[in-house]
């Protein structure tokens, strides 16, 4: 089942905390892996990025999504970890 799906499926419709097998949770990885890379190929973010951008930059928004991505990304390895 592709990434996305799983991830669909296992996402609370009225929110709460998300409770996921190990084969969820590779699947999560993936998915969230997937939409940062492109998000990051998107905004052309390299290593001489900054961590913040000026407010009027329009990329700043986006930039916040992906260090939140990366930050959900780190945590589900980090939970993963024996």
């Amino acid at each position: 089942m592709a990434a996305g799906t799983v991830i669909l499926r296992t996402v609370p419709e009225d929110g709460g905390k998300v409770v996921l097998n190990p084969e969820q949770a590779e699947a999560w990885l993936y998915g969230l892996n997937d939409v940062r890379l492109a998000l990051g190929t998107t905004l052309g973010i390299d290593s001489d990025t900054p961590e913040t951008l000026d407010d009027d930059d329009p990329r700043a928004p986006h930039l916040d999504v992906y260090h939140w991505l990366t930050w959900m990304q780190d945590s589900l390895v980090q939970a993963l970890l024996p």
